[in-house]
């Protein structure tokens, strides 16, 4: 028996939307991760969504003008994933999406990323493969005209959620979408990928993984 496929022109609702008060695993961690990076404190990044999440979660709404719900609703999931990043050191020269090609590296399958950001991926591709796991990336750098293409499908509904242009750190060349189909491989990275500086920092996509060493 095959599962529905979806309509299409229609993207599938994110799937970390609606995290509440009660609710664990690493999406929580993942959402606490952004409301750090937005400013405000979860409490410890533990996966747990318990009243100081919370609180964070409101305090963050509150900040940007959103219906104060305390929940990880469709607006305050956007809102995290377009805040405008923050960037490590060291800093790529150019402009977010309009870097020059001599601050990118290839990292496999054709794809770049800042050259600091690829030495640490190709680190933590070495110890995955030690693993036996391979580590297939399918989103790197990403001009500021490919920005802007994934941005309006996100907007017409037939796209996953984007960053606005110029907001994306896949623009700076610091992110890879790397291929989690096999369990084991997401498990993995959960595991291991904060020891080169990788985090998951989209809540509701378990694919994004961005340098902040």
């Amino acid at each position: 028996m095959h599962a529905p496929v979806p309509p299409a022109g229609r993207a599938e609702r994110p799937a970390g939307v609606g995290l509440r008060r009660g609710d664990s695993g690493a999406a929580v961690r993942a959402l606490q991760g952004r409301l750090l990076a937005g400013g405000v404190d979860p409490g410890p990044v533990d996966g747990r969504f318990g009243p100081r999440t919370e609180a964070a979660v409101r305090a963050f709404q509150r900040a940007h003008q959103l219906d104060r719900t305390g929940r990880a609703d469709l607006a305050t999931t956007t809102a995290l994933l377009n805040q405008r990043v923050r960037t490590p050191p060291p800093t790529p020269h150019g402009g977010n999406g309009r870097l020059p090609a001599g601050e990118l590296t290839g990292v496999g399958d054709g794809e770049r990323m800042y050259v600091p950001a690829a030495q640490a991926f190709h680190r933590m591709d070495a110890a995955a493969t030690a693993a036996g796991r391979d580590l297939h990336v399918t989103s790197g750098y990403r001009t500021y005209a490919e920005q802007v293409a994934l941005y309006r499908a996100y907007l017409n509904g037939t796209g996953n959620l984007a960053a606005p242009p110029g907001h994306s750190t896949h623009g700076l060349g610091l992110s890879a979408d790397v291929k989690v189909t096999e369990p084991a491989t997401l498990r993995w990275l959960r595991a291991h990928a904060k020891t080169y500086g990788f985090v998951n920092d989209v809540p509701s996509e378990a694919w994004p993984w961005t340098w902040r060493p």
